[in-house]
């Protein structure tokens, strides 16, 4: 005996009908009053989602950059590069708030090593205040710094890969700048924190960025691992080409100088 919950469903409705009044009522195996709720891109995404502290939402998201495509399938459901570059940006602030914190601890025990022995007012003591200040400084600037660079950079990297992916046929016309500036903010914060561990940071931070990207570019584009190798390169390419005509600039200003 068929019954509301049970029903049937005719060829061509879709599953979404479900639950809707005067529709159909709920699939076999859902509660009474269950109705279909279209998927959300937000919901992979926990630095765009309403539940959470910031932090709580920055961490689970930083977690979920290096989990591969599934995460980037969520940034490809949409165009907010806002979102991604905020995100990008609250990573390299809080990168340089750490790095910031490791000088002003070193800094703090040179201070004290030079106050101590001489007395807080004295001119040695004067000279660690000095240094004390100096620290908090540079932790104050590298977040701030850090901060800043971390809204910018997103874009104007983003850029040249959208312009290097567009060029080699890797943008499909649904696809905008804002996707690309939108995936590369994602993949780079999840690989640039390594970039504060000491020795090993650099090298691990490098090996991310590739992989990272790839994800990202390749499912928001579809493009292919060797034209996102090529956007990777574009901007080294492009400082190294800056870095020489700048120099033949100087070198030529000298020569008619002399």
């Amino acid at each position: 005996m068929s019954n509301a919950g049970s029903e049937q469903r005719p060829v061509g409705v879709s599953p979404s009908s479900y639950g809707i009044p005067g529709a159909f009522g709920p699939p076999p195996g859902m509660p009474p009053g269950w109705h279909h709720e279209p998927p959300d891109a937000r919901d992979g995404i926990a630095w765009e989602s309403a539940s959470g502290g910031m932090l709580s939402r920055w961490w689970r998201t930083l977690g979920a950059t290096m989990r591969g495509r599934s995460f980037y399938a969520s940034v490809a459901a949409s165009d907010d590069a806002m979102s991604a570059v905020t995100f990008h940006t609250v990573t390299w602030a809080l990168m340089g708030f750490a790095v910031g914190a490791m000088y002003f601890l070193l800094l703090g025990l040179i201070g004290a090593a030079i106050a101590v022995p001489f007395g807080a007012w004295s001119g040695p003591g004067f000279l660690a205040g000095s240094v004390w200040l100096f620290g908090a400084a540079c932790w104050l600037g590298l977040t701030l710094g850090g901060a800043t660079i971390g809204f910018v950079l997103p874009w104007l990297v983003g850029g040249i890969h959208h312009l290097v992916l567009a060029m080699l046929g890797g943008v499909p016309p649904d696809r905008s700048y804002a996707h690309t500036v939108r995936a590369h903010a994602y993949a780079s914060a999840g690989s640039s924190v390594f970039s504060v561990v000491p020795y090993i940071g650099s090298l691990v931070t490098l090996i991310l960025v590739v992989k990272l990207h790839i994800d990202a570019y390749d499912e928001v584009h579809r493009c292919g691992a060797g034209k996102v190798l090529l956007a990777l390169g574009a901007p080294v390419v492009c400082s190294c080409c800056g870095c020489a005509g700048f120099s033949t600039i100087l070198s030529l200003v000298s020569a008619v100088s002399l």
